[in-house]
């Protein structure tokens, strides 16, 4: 049984104008999103909402690779170009934060 409580829209009071104004004790619906006023990319799994991450990696140590994605404007996210071994990868969400690849594939 789902314990859960589903958000209403009953009350104009209850508009939804940022991220912070989110209950994430309740679920929501595609309807719920669809009047949500702010910019923040979220997501909307099984009812639960979460933030979307400017970025994501997908790192491969059997092959010495790093592919990372970025979170465009229109909410798609974008894969770089493939890293490999002597090379540094900079993160857009953590403001000076540098991978170096030789480090993280170190045998």
């Amino acid at each position: 049984m789902n314990s859960s409580k589903s958000y209403s829209t009953e009350s104009q009071d209850d508009k939804v104008l940022s991220f912070g104004d989110i209950d994430t004790s309740l679920t929501y619906s595609y309807a719920h999103y669809l009047t949500w006023l702010f910019d923040d990319r979220v997501e909307l799994i099984r009812g639960q909402v979460f933030k979307m991450s400017p970025e994501y990696w997908v790192v491969s140590p059997s092959e010495k690779t790093f592919l990372k994605y970025t979170l465009d404007e229109s909410g798609r996210y974008q894969p770089s170009r493939l890293f490999t071994l002597s090379e540094k990868v900079q993160a857009v969400a953590l403001t000076g934060f540098e991978l170096d690849l030789d480090a993280v594939f170190k045998d």
